[in-house]
């Protein structure tokens, strides 16, 4: 692994414009970044379509939160650590409780050592998943082994509503969050049982990363000797994905770093906090599908940006050299001097029968940009693209914020990338060969859990 520049080179200036070239170099995809030391924000950087009002998917972060409202329930004197959680859900506890499930402790559900070798909480859709991952049978003792599990956050974003009658955000923003200039319009996405996920559901701006590290920095009393507990090792992690960086382990939904702790969202989410020096690093992005990118990341965060941060007195300001590399940020875009072929404009296919109702696909062009229509159930869906531009949409099916867009590659296949900005941060990829009337297209994506009907899925269509 490397740094940026060497030891005795610390200009924050130089190294902030440093890494934002080797993201580019890396195509890393990176959708925002914030720095913060003590009272000043040194930095908001975003990405075009990105802005600093957009409410973006934190994923797991979500867990750091969760853990935090616990933490004040505890100083409530609501709940302790030691509680078996079974205690709070009765009305899930089956018959004859599995000694193993009754030994089960808010402890061991904040440190990801559950009574599950994998979680049940999404097993049965048509069931509560709270009551899924409480009545499934367990398969270990509780309190031993580590195993990330979102199910145990889950049940821990359920038992704050339960207790408070807020959700996990409001409770937080009344405990002083707000204080720290914490928007309102954040939200924690509910499961189809109206449940928090409070494991991953957190759509939440940027700046809200930072006020939350801030709020964290700030706590006083016993929620800060809690916090303090919570933000140090309890249970070892053997394969974290960041596991080059020494002292990585876990502590109450906080994974711990060298002199730090850090909430750590899929898709390369992060929010980096160095309780000494007062520094707070907010990324985002979508990481999703670039191996080892969290962990280059992060790396580069630990010994080169945050060292130079440290380093840097302030009141601090942006050269005039890292000013303007930050006006020309932007999504990256798929580009190729490739043309469509002569006299292409629009074509129309009905498609072979398929499990997931698509039944006819068109395809519209000009020279700028077009769009990819498709009928499904009866419902027509479209993506509008540019080509060798991004164009603005709303996802198929979801509805959902979208950026898309197209290249044709030299052997005439039109190759169409969509980012997807909303609940369902992700990526949907369609590729479509053309021959003879006919048309085959191949769909992949890279999003959580939704659209199986672009999961490696290939259709055929005839004009």
């Amino acid at each position: 692994m490397w740094q940026l520049f060497p030891d005795n080179a610390m200009d924050l200036g130089n190294i902030l414009i440093e890494f934002l070239n080797v993201v580019q170099r890396e195509k890393l995809p990176i959708h925002s970044i914030a720095i913060a030391k003590g009272e000043q924000t040194l930095l908001e950087a975003y990405y075009a379509p990105i802005g600093p009002d957009s409410l973006q998917r934190m994923f797991s972060i979500t867990k750091s939160f969760t853990a935090a409202a616990i933490l004040l329930l505890i100083v409530d004197r609501q709940v302790q650590l030691t509680d078996p959680i079974i205690n709070y859900f009765p009305e899930y506890a089956p018959v004859s409780p599995h000694p193993w499930l009754s030994a089960l402790t808010i402890g061991d559900l904040l440190t990801m050592r559950t009574q599950h070798r994998v979680t049940p909480y999404k097993s049965n859709p048509e069931r509560d998943w709270v009551e899924n991952f409480l009545a499934t049978e367990p398969t270990q003792p509780p309190g031993q082994l580590f195993g990330y599990d979102t199910g145990a956050s889950h049940v821990l974003g359920a038992l704050v509503e339960k207790l408070t009658g807020k959700s996990i955000l409001n409770f937080l923003r009344d405990s002083g969050l707000s204080d720290f200039g914490f928007s309102t319009e954040a939200y924690i996405i509910a499961d189809p049982h109206g449940i928090p996920l409070g494991g991953s559901g957190l759509m939440a701006k940027t700046g809200d990363l930072i006020a939350f590290g801030r709020y964290l920095l700030a706590a006083r009393g016993e929620f800060r000797e809690l916090l303090n507990e919570a933000t140090q090792i309890q249970a070892s992690v053997p394969f974290s994905g960041i596991q080059e960086i020494n002292g990585t382990g876990y502590g109450y939904h906080f994974w711990t770093v060298p002199n730090g702790y850090l909430a750590h969202g899929m898709g390369g989410q992060f929010l980096l906090v160095r309780p000494n020096s007062g520094v707070i690093v907010a990324i985002t992005a979508d990481t999703q599908g670039y191996a080892g990118a969290d962990g280059r990341l992060l790396y580069l965060l630990l010994t080169s940006v945050v060292p130079a941060l440290e380093a840097t007195a302030l009141p601090w300001a942006p050269s005039p050299a890292l000013q303007e590399r930050l006006r020309s940020l932007s999504f990256t875009r798929r580009t190729s001097a490739s043309a469509p072929p002569i006299g292409w404009r629009t074509c129309a296919f009905a498609l072979d029968e398929n499990e997931f109702g698509l039944t006819n696909l068109a395809l519209s062009l000009s020279d700028d940009d077009g769009e990819l229509t498709f009928t499904a159930n009866g419902e027509t869906q479209s993506v509008p693209f540019g080509i060798n531009s991004l164009r603005v949409g709303t996802s198929p099916v979801l509805g959902q914020l979208m950026y898309s867009s197209g290249i044709w590659q030299p052997d005439g296949t039109l190759f169409i990338t969509s980012q997807l900005l909303g609940e369902s941060k992700g990526t949907l990829h369609f590729y479509l060969a053309f021959n003879s009337g006919k048309v085959l297209m191949r769909t992949t994506k890279i999003v959580e859990s939704q659209y199986p009907q672009f999961d490696n899925q290939v259709y055929h269509g005839y004009e």
